[in-house]
């Protein structure tokens, strides 16, 4: 009986593996699109290292199969690059298309369409680079009817002529993802979309000239806005001819919002010609809910017509709790005093210097349990506002010589170790430091200017 039992299963499980195929290209096949179309249901197109263009490698149709497109090593090592000629990727409603480890770039709807890199109802995407895609409607890179997800992904000067300069969703989940310098004519200069969650993503220098600099949430063709937005950078966004430097919330008619947060978010140097430097919010009257700000840092945003953050219409406004407002907002916990940013300028990332007002000035009630950098919240006894939880000191390095480990080197007492953020400016010091002997432990270096040596021992980094 038991081995009647095993075969049985071994021949249900058979046809299982035996559809997961793998269709190596160009090993097995010239072209992705040669790829896509020997493959079935669940196969996965293999890209080896190089740069697909030309025929058969742009405006890849799956033909009504969802299929994975994947590459070997990474998306520094395969390219898509459509040279302007379409777009690389289209997929029917009723399918998936999963995209992993690719560089898309040069691609276009072309005229009255949607999707500069790719168009999809259903899409999944990882460890993917879009850059220098184009829409002539909606969608820089990326159009999705229904729901796209999207994880360690970067998305770098993509554009809309209409809504969503880098991605267009109705239903938007990325986590981990970067979007920079992307711009859009109208709403949205990197994302538009009605349901959402963000978590652990940065927005910077991108552009709309409506509303929204970074991101438009919310439509009018939809019953209620939902989401959340958890651990998120906005900085050196803007509009230029209207409201929401960073963000535009639009809630109309008869619409509600539901569980719409903002949780540990930094917004900073981002500028509205009109409302809103930060974020500018469009509420309904018949409003059962509000959008909601917690453990944020909202400082130095600028707005022509208005405040960092503000609602207009409707008797619905935002609601900001344990938060860093500039100019001050009444709410739970609110403080309006200089955050103190240990900012490194070429990467738009925003720390807290050691005696910043908002370490431990939050609430852990509803924050995440990490911040975005994946660093353990709280540490000490209360949530730091921002997106960054304040790790141990900053050291920075002053060195008047060489040596490390000199004590008088740095702006503290100890030289650095383990799980210390670390930076060296040629601007404050007068000597490049040299690690000459031991292995040295830190938990983040930053270069900004200068150069560390190691002429013996060893530097971990991070733990590697």
């Amino acid at each position: 009986m038991k081995k009647i039992i095993m075969l049985s299963c071994f021949l249900v499980l058979m046809p299982l593996s035996i559809l997961a195929a793998t269709i190596n290209v160009p090993g097995g096949q010239a072209t992705i699109q040669a790829g896509i179309d020997v493959a079935v249901d669940g196969d996965v197109v293999l890209l080896a290292n190089g740069t697909y263009s030309g025929a058969g490698n742009y405006n890849i149709d799956f033909k009504g199969k969802s299929l994975t497109v994947k590459s070997a090593n990474g998306p520094d090592n395969c390219i898509v690059d459509c040279q302007q000629l379409g777009r690389a990727f289209s997929g029917e409603a009723s399918i998936t298309v999963t995209l992993e480890g690719l560089t898309i770039k040069n691609g276009t709807s072309g005229l009255n369409s949607n999707g500069g890199a790719v168009v999809a109802s259903k899409l999944i995407v990882n460890d993917c680079i879009f850059e220098n895609n184009q829409a002539s409607q909606d969608g820089g890179a990326v159009y999705s009817t229904s729901s796209a997800v999207f994880t360690e992904c970067r998305f770098i000067a993509n554009k809309s002529v209409y809504n969503g300069g880098a991605v267009n969703a109705f239903t938007a989940t990325v986590e981990n993802c970067v979007f920079k310098e992307n711009s859009s004519s109208y709403d949205g200069g990197a994302v538009y979309c009605v349901f959402f969650s963000f978590a652990k993503c940065i927005f910077t220098n991108n552009r709309a000239v409506a509303r929204g600099g970074a991101i438009f949430l919310g439509s009018r063709n939809s019953s209620q806005l939902t989401g959340e937005l958890t651990n998120c950078i906005f900085s050196g966004n803007q509009v230029s001819s209207d409201s929401g430097g960073a963000v535009y919330v639009y809630i109309s008619g008869s619409h509600t919002a539901y569980h719409s947060y903002f949780i540990n978010c930094t917004f900073t140097q981002n500028h509205a010609s009109k409302h809103g430097g930060a974020v500018s919010c469009v509420l309904s009257p018949s409003l059962n809910d509000s959008i909601n700000f917690k453990n944020c840092i909202i400082w130095d945003n600028v707005a022509s017509e208005g405040e960092e953050i503000e609602a207009s219409l409707g008797d619905g406004s935002p609601v900001i709790t344990y938060s860093d407002v500039k100019g001050g907002y009444t709410g739970a916990g609110n403080i309006d005093f200089d955050p103190l940013f240990l900012a490194i300028e070429e990467k738009r990332e925003f720390y807290l210097y050691p005696d910043s007002p908002c370490i431990d000035s939050g609430t852990d009630v509803g924050a995440p349990g990490e911040d975005i950098d994946g660093i353990i919240r709280p540490v000490g006894t209360i949530d730091d506002m921002g997106a960054y939880e304040y790790q141990n000191d900053v050291f920075i390095w002053e060195g008047q010589n060489y040596d490390w480990h000199s004590v008088n080197n740095w702006n503290s007492t100890t030289v650095p170790g383990l799980n210390d953020l670390v930076i060296i400016s040629s601007q404050i010091a007068t000597a490049d430091p040299e690690i000459n002997s031991g292995v040295e432990n830190i938990g983040k270096l930053f270069i900004n200017s200068g150069a560390l040596s190691i002429t013996q021992g060893e530097l971990s980094i991070g733990g590697s």
